[in-house]
């Protein structure tokens, strides 16, 4: 129920304050009155990044129990909750997962502990700037069907929306940064896998002092799948 403040006394002699100490705790009350949010939801409005709450299922690996898409970055919550964190990366293509990634990433969740979290940058050079929902190189939100990477056959935009052709002038270049980071929650023993995205010009990015050797060094070394 609300807190009942009742600021008068017994008698008006002058204008009354009711001024008393706060405890730190009691900064903001919330009642009964305070219209309700899921957490995750809270967790999104007073911060940028995408949310992504891990739960070791009965089988011993991890899944989305929870997801909060702040930038989303290509992402829609029913392609991805409930997946195993196996699935997620295989359905998001990513190069390399099964034979360099999958049993190091297992391992390190298994041993991170919630009194050390752990941060992680990757980069990757993309054809456009959008944060949200790439429509350039994913079609329409509405219409996207996982399994064929594009819209759905029933979709009113399947066999109209052609990929992007292949960009050469570095104008046309993002250079593509994400920073995670993940901890353990002491009681739960889940893991909060946050990922806020940063996009800048590519043109801009090289003209930083010894970036455009290291980059190009870095692009040649990619692979096949790497590079697509």
């Amino acid at each position: 129920m609300p807190p009942k403040f009742r600021a008068f006394r017994y008698s008006y002699l002058r204008h009354t304050v009711d001024v008393r100490k706060l405890d730190k705790d009691s900064w903001v009350l919330l009642d009964n009155e305070w219209p309700r949010y899921f957490e995750t939801k809270v967790a999104g409005l007073i911060q940028p990044a995408d949310i992504n709450i891990l739960v070791k299922g009965t089988d011993g690996y991890y899944q989305l129990a929870a997801m909060m898409l702040g930038i989303g970055g290509g992402q829609r919550i029913k392609d991805k909750i409930g997946k195993t964190l196996a699935d997620l990366h295989f359905s998001g293509h990513v190069p390399h997962y099964k034979e360099q990634l999958q049993r190091p990433l297992d391992h390190f969740l298994s041993k991170l502990k919630f009194e050390s979290p752990i941060q992680r940058n990757t980069t990757s050079i993309s054809i456009h700037d959008e944060y949200h929902w790439p429509a350039l190189t994913m079609g329409p939100e509405d219409d996207w069907d996982p399994e064929l990477r594009g819209p759905g056959i029933s979709t009113s935009s399947y066999g109209k929306w052609k990929p992007p052709s292949p960009v050469k002038d570095i104008s046309q270049l993002w250079f593509r940064q994400e920073r995670q980071t993940l901890r353990r929650l002491p009681r739960s023993g889940a893991v909060v896998w946050m990922v806020h995205t940063y996009i800048e010009p590519l043109v801009k990015v090289v003209q930083e002092p010894g970036v455009p050797g290291r980059l190009a060094s870095f692009v040649r070394s990619w692979d096949d799948e790497l590079a697509l």
